[in-house]
C-alpha cells in the first residue's frame, strides 16, 4: 500500500498516538500552618511536661499533624512528624514524672508526717469557707491565726 509518501499508515498512527496524560495532584497554597502549629504545640507540650497543660497541647498537636499529613501533598512532613514525636514524648514524661513522684519515698514520708488532727481542722475550715460568700474577709476570718497557732503547739 502506497500513500504517496512511501510509508505505511500504521507508522503514522504509532507516531502520532496520544500519550496518556495524568494531571498532577493540586498543591495547597499556604498549607504549612497545620504543620507549624503542630510543631509549636509539640514544643510547648514538651516544655510543660510537669503540668497537665501538656496533655491538652499534645492532643491538639497530634490532631493537627494528622490532619496535615492526610492532606493532598505534605511538603513539610518533617515538621508535622516532629510535632507528633515531641507530643508523645511529653505525654510519656508526664506519666513517668508523676508516677515516680507518687511512688517515691519522699512523698510517702510527707504524707506520714501530716498530723491527722491538723488535717481535719484544715478540711473543716475549707468547708466553712466554701459555704460562705467566698470573699477575702471570710477567708481572713476563717483562717485567722491558723499559722501562728500551729507554730505555738
Amino acid at each position: 500500500m502506497d500513500n504517496g509518501f512511501n510509508e505505511k499508515p500504521v507508522e503514522y498512527a504509532a507516531y502520532y498516538r496520544q500519550q496518556i496524560y495524568k494531571a498532577p495532584k493540586p498543591k495547597r497554597q499556604g498549607g504549612d500552618g497545620l504543620a507549624i502549629a503542630s510543631m509549636v504545640l509539640g514544643i510547648i507540650s514538651l516544655c510543660l511536661f510537669c503540668s497537665c497543660v501538656n496533655i491538652i497541647t499534645a492532643i491538639i498537636s497530634i490532631a493537627l499533624a494528622g490532619t496535615y499529613l492526610a492532606s493532598y501533598i505534605a511538603e513539610h512532613k518533617k515538621m508535622a512528624v516532629s510535632g507528633i514525636v515531641m507530643s508523645v514524648i511529653s505525654i510519656i514524661l508526664f506519666f513517668v514524672s508523676w508516677t515516680s513522684y507518687l511512688v517515691s519515698p519522699v512523698s510517702k514520708d510527707l504524707m506520714k508526717n501530716i498530723d491527722p488532727k491538723s488535717r481535719q481542722e484544715i478540711f473543716e475550715k475549707l468547708e466553712e469557707y466554701q459555704n460562705s460568700d467566698g470573699t477575702m474577709e471570710d477567708f481572713e476570718r476563717i483562717f485567722e491565726g491558723s499559722g501562728a497557732e500551729s507554730e505555738e503547739e
